[in-house]
């Protein structure tokens, strides 16, 4: 499937406190079940959030509240101990609509191929491209904002630690 993955760099997108990030992760979650965006395709989001081993474990189908409690627990206590200052966001979007059917297809090859070649090529400091691409903490792939049921249109953000 032709699609097209439009990244948008970060270099000044960080957080201001401790209260902007958990902020930042009640909405990447969805943990704030008054928020507008939290709806029944909530389920349908997708998240990979990095475990001790360093890999980035994913979970899908997680459409109880208190499941995405959990992971945003996760996320907090992966970066307990780092200053908040170190840690950016940045974000992908995906066009055009993907079919259900090649949705994991796809994601794989955006999360392993397409996005780390474009953090590569936008890393603010050239020769320290695999540091930024190792030190990423958690995506989140949301697909409620716009999902039908049928396609998927999506966006994915990503938060990791700044390594100098």
């Amino acid at each position: 499937m032709d699609y097209k993955v439009a990244y948008e760099p970060d270099n000044y997108r960080g957080f201001k406190d401790d209260s902007h990030l958990k902020n930042f992760l009640n909405y990447l979650f969805r943990t704030d079940i008054t928020q507008k965006w939290t709806c029944p395709f909530t389920r349908a989001n997708i998240y990979m959030v990095r475990v001790e081993d360093g890999s980035l474990e994913y979970f899908v189908n997680v459409a109880e509240h208190y499941q995405r409690v959990e992971l945003k627990k996760r996320v907090l206590e992966a970066v307990k101990g780092i200053d908040v200052k170190e840690l950016r966001n940045d974000i992908a979007y995906i066009s055009p609509n993907i079919p259900n059917s090649e949705a994991q297809e796809v994601i794989d090859d955006i999360i392993n191929d397409v996005l780390p070649n474009e953090w590569r090529e936008h890393c603010p400091h050239k020769g320290m491209e695999e540091k930024y691409i190792d030190s990423t903490i958690c995506f989140v792939l949301h697909a409620d904002q716009s999902y039908d049921g049928e396609t998927l249109s999506f966006h994915i953000h990503r938060i990791y630690q700044l390594k100098k």
